[in-house]
């Protein structure tokens, strides 16, 4: 049976550094691992939420139509590579059904039960797998947003950081909800990524990762 664990937090927090750790330690330990990120920004559904993080798309998208899209945009990624997606042993998740609901939730002006909605759509009505894991980053937004300044453009956008990533009022909302929401979940771990103000180091984050892995294997 596939293992899927979401890697999940505000944008900064160190995810795809993580992400790609975990994945050579646990190829290294024999398994069959593989990495899926979403949105899939050259997809159909992925090439519309590229308009919309861009600010190129001037049309205000309203929270649930949103969540439409990024629920669509990770079905049809799975409907099309289910048979690939299930022949590894962990399917290692770069976002997944928690970073919808903790985004539009802060859209909808805090409505929580817009998350339950999302969990239903996502989980229940389109058949996508509840990750057995979800490890939530947390960093303070000051840390995160200096993480993102260094990252380079994106291939979605002509600039380094999208609209989400630079408006602090959201990400500060959003590393809240995370831990709420996320924690509300059975599956749901908190890997604090800062202490005494300084993030900590790539080894610290990443042997706190290990031992919630481990838990599940």
């Amino acid at each position: 049976m596939t293992k899927f664990i979401s890697f999940e937090g505000i944008d900064g927090t160190g995810k795809t550094t993580q992400i790609n750790l975990t994945k050579e330690w646990l190829i290294h330990s024999n398994y069959k691992v593989t990495i899926l990120s979403y949105p899939v920004y050259d997809s159909f559904f992925g090439k519309e939420i590229g308009k919309h993080l861009s600010g190129k798309d001037n049309e205000l998208t309203d929270p649930k139509s949103m969540a439409l899209w990024f629920a669509l945009d990770r079905w049809n990624d799975y409907k099309e590579n289910k048979d690939t997606i299930e022949s590894y042993d962990i399917v290692l998740l770069n976002r997944y059904t928690l970073s919808s609901m903790v985004y539009q939730v802060i859209r909808a002006d805090g409505s929580k039960e817009l998350a339950a909605w999302i969990e239903d759509l996502e989980h229940n009505v389109l058949s996508l797998p509840r990750p057995d894991l979800y490890l939530i980053f947390d960093l303070p937004f000051n840390l995160a947003y200096r993480n993102n300044s260094i990252k380079g453009k994106r291939e979605y956008i002509d600039h380094e950081v999208d609209k989400y990533e630079s408006d602090e009022d959201l990400q500060v909302n959003a590393r809240s909800l995370y831990k709420e929401l996320g924690m509300s979940l059975p599956s749901g771990r908190i890997i604090e990524c800062a202490e005494d103000g300084s993030m900590l180091s790539i080894e610290a984050i990443f042997h706190k990762i290990q031992n919630e892995v481990q838990q599940i294997l």
